[in-house]
C-alpha cells in the first residue's frame, strides 16, 4: 500500500500529523507526574507501560498517540511527501522532547539518575576457595554482595592473564564535552586484585609492573588525543593490587595455622586412611616453608572441600576478633574493608575527567 494512501483517506496535510502530535506531547508534559523519569520509562519494554496508573498512564496514552502520528509522518518524510523533522539543537528542550522514541544510550540515562547495573568494584581473587568464602564472609558482616556493588570474580590462578577482563570492565565509557572534559557515560567500575605473592606476582616490583600494564591497556581503549596525563591519573585511581599479608603468603596460610589446616585436610581425605595429625601438621608446615601448594596433600579432594571444612574455623576466628575489635588483623576483613571503601568513594553520577 502506498505510504500516502492513509493520508489521502484522512483528508489532511502531513503538517497536521506533526502539529497534532506536538500538541499531544505538550499537553502530556503539563500533567505527567513522571517528569524526568520519562527518560527511563521510554527505554523500557512498551508492555510495561500498561502498568502505569492514574495521570501517568493518561500521559503515556497521549505520548503513544503522538508517537503513532510521528512515526507515520517520518515515513512520509522518507518518501519525500513531507519535510524531515529537524533534530534538536544544543541543550534546549525540544518541542518533541517528550516523545517515546529512545534518544540516548541506557547507560547514560541511568547514570544521570545515579543508577547502574555495573559494579562499583570488581574484587578479583585467585581461586575457587576465595570465591566460595568471600560471599559467605560478606553476608556474615552484612556487606552487600550483589553484583552492582562488589562483584567477586575468580582469576583461576595467579598467572592467569586478566588483562582482557580489566580493559573491558574498567575502561571508562566517555563522551567528550565542549569544555574539554570527558563525561563518563556510566559510573566508574574499580578493580581490586588480590593475589598470592608467587609466579609473576612474586615480588613488589613484579606486581607494580603488572598493575602498570593494566593501566596502560585501559588507556589504549581511549582515542589517542584523550590519552593525556590527567586522564591517565584518573584511570590509575581505578586499578588496585594487593596481597594477603606482608609475608606474601597464600590465602590458606595467611588465615589458618598449620594445625587448623592439617585437621581440615584429615577430615576431607576419603581415598585412604589419613596419616596421624602430627604427621599432617609437619607436612603442612613443610609446604608453608617452601611456598608450595596444599593440593599435594589433598589426595584427590578439592580445594572447595577444604574451603567448606575451614569455613567454621574462619567464622569463629572472625567472631572472636569482632568481640575484641581486632578484626582488621584478619586479611580477608582488611581486604573487604578496602574493597568497601573503594566501592563507596566515587559518586555514581556527574563524573567528568579533565583532559588537560
Amino acid at each position: 500500500m502506498p505510504v500516502r494512501s492513509v493520508l489521502d483517506w484522512l483528508g489532511v496535510e502531513p503538517s497536521w500529523l506533526k502539529d497534532t502530535a506536538t500538541g499531544l506531547l505538550v499537553e502530556a508534559d503539563q500533567f505527567d507526574p513522571l517528569g524526568d523519569w520519562l527518560d527511563v520509562i521510554r527505554e523500557a519494554d512498551p508492555e510495561r507501560w500498561s502498568r502505569l496508573k492514574g495521570t501517568a498512564r493518561n500521559a503515556m496514552d497521549f505520548r503513544i498517540a503522538a508517537e503513532v502520528l510521528l512515526r507515520y509522518y517520518e515515513d512520509l518524510a522518507q518518501e519525500g511527501h513531507a519535510l524531515p523533522i529537524a533534530p534538536p539543537r544544543g541543550r534546549l528542550r525540544h518541542e518533541l522532547h517528550g516523545r517515546l522514541k529512545p534518544r540516548r544510550g541506557i547507560d547514560k540515562i541511568l547514570t544521570s539518575f545515579g543508577l547502574s547495573p555495573h559494579p562499583s568494584l570488581i574484587l578479583v581473587v585467585e581461586g575457587d576457595t576465595e570465591l566460595l568464602l568471600f560471599p559467605r564472609l560478606m553476608e556474615m558482616l552484612s556487606i552487600r554482595n550483589d553484583d552492582d556493588f562488589i562483584s567477586v570474580q575468580n582469576a583461576e590462578g595467579v598467572d592467569k592473564d586478566i588483562t582482557a577482563l580489566i580493559s573491558y570492565a574498567i575502561a571508562p565509557r566517555i563522551e567528550k564535552e565542549a569544555d574539554g572534559h570527558l563525561q563518563m557515560l556510566r559510573p566508574p567500575t574499580r578493580i581490586l586484585v588480590v593475589a598470592d605473592a608467587e609466579g609473576r606476582m612474586a615480588t613488589e616490583v613484579q606486581r607494580a609492573r603488572r598493575r602498570t600494564a593494566w593501566v596502560d591497556r585501559i588507556l589504549r581503549t581511549l582515542p589517542k588525543a584523550d590519552r593525556t596525563l590527567p586522564v591517565r591519573e584518573a584511570i590509575d585511581r581505578l586499578v588496585y593490587l594487593d596481597t594477603w599479608d606482608r609475608r606474601g603468603q597464600s590465602f590458606e596460610f595467611a588465615h589458618f595455622t598449620d594445625r587448623q589446616l592439617a585437621t581440615a585436610i584429615g577430615r576431607i581425605i576419603t581415598t585412604h586412611l589419613p596419616p596421624p595429625l602430627t604427621d599432617l601438621i609437619e607436612r603442612v608446615a613443610s609446604v608453608r616453608s617452601t611456598g608450595g601448594n596444599l593440593k599435594v596433600l589433598l589426595h584427590g579432594a578439592s580445594k572447595l572441600d577444604l574451603a567448606d571444612e575451614l569455613w567454621p574455623v574462619l567464622q569463629q576466628k572472625v567472631q572472636r576478633a569482632l568481640e575484641h575489635e581486632t578484626e582488621t588483623r584478619i586479611p580477608m576483613i582488611r581486604i573487604l574493608d578496602r574493597a568497601t571503601d573503594l566501592a563507596q568513594e566515587l559518586p555514581r553520577r556527574n563524573i567528568v575527567i579533565p583532559i588537560h
